[in-house]
């Protein structure tokens, strides 16, 4: 346990201070930006458009959802999935008004054909929060398709930077508020909610033989 919280500690302070150094350096985030810009082909194009769909916010949801639903003694983890989507839903959403920030393919003129709310501003990157928020939860329950969702997670990343959607800081962003989202509701369920659950169980049990 503590080696984990030591790993994952290290993970948030270096994120951190990737996504600090990128907001620090302007020019490297729309370097990168603009370097995977000109990857682009119309077969590349049709490939990527079909990741970025694939990997939206609702997608993933029923995606998750019905993973944990097939297997029904792991629907206990069903709510904590929710509520972590939610929090880090409302965290992502608060953090587009307040940050207010302008999309790549906006400030560097890059070729893009859909709009976007006057809300669903660049930083941090929604896709990226759904994406990584189910990952802890993954980890515990089906530990043999985390390098498969890893995969995938870090392939719908490449899709938003290649179509100019968002900067690498707003997806290392969303993919730290995200991970630490689902990471928080899942200590939250083992430590608290099923060792009282339990821990009830067992005083009716007792109760019951008196």
């Amino acid at each position: 346990m503590r080696s984990t919280n030591n790993k994952l500690l290290i993970s948030v302070c270096a994120s951190l201070f990737l996504i600090f150094l990128l907001f620090l350096f302007p020019a490297l985030d729309n370097g990168i930006v603009g370097g995977i810009s000109n990857l682009r082909s119309d077969g590349l194009d049709r490939a990527m458009d079909w990741v970025t769909n694939i990997g939206s916010g609702i997608v993933i949801f029923f995606i998750i959802t019905a993973l944990f639903l097939y297997e029904e003694r792991k629907r206990k983890w069903i709510i904590p999935l929710w509520l972590s989507f939610f929090l880090a839903s409302l965290i992502t959403l608060a953090l587009k008004l307040l940050v207010a920030r302008e999309r790549p393919f906006e400030l560097l003129g890059l070729a893009h054909a859909n709009e976007f709310a006057f809300w669903d501003s660049s930083f941090p990157s929604w896709h990226a929060v759904m994406v990584f928020s189910a990952l802890p939860v993954l980890d515990r329950e089906f530990p043999r398709i985390k390098i498969f969702w890893i995969a995938f997670a870090l392939l719908i990343v490449f899709s938003r930077l290649y179509f100019g959607i968002h900067f690498l800081s707003d997806l290392i962003a969303g993919a730290l508020l995200g991970y630490l989202s689902g990471f928080l509701f899942v200590r939250i369920w083992e430590n608290h909610v099923w060792k009282r659950n339990k821990a009830k169980a067992v005083g009716k049990r007792a109760h019951g033989r008196r």
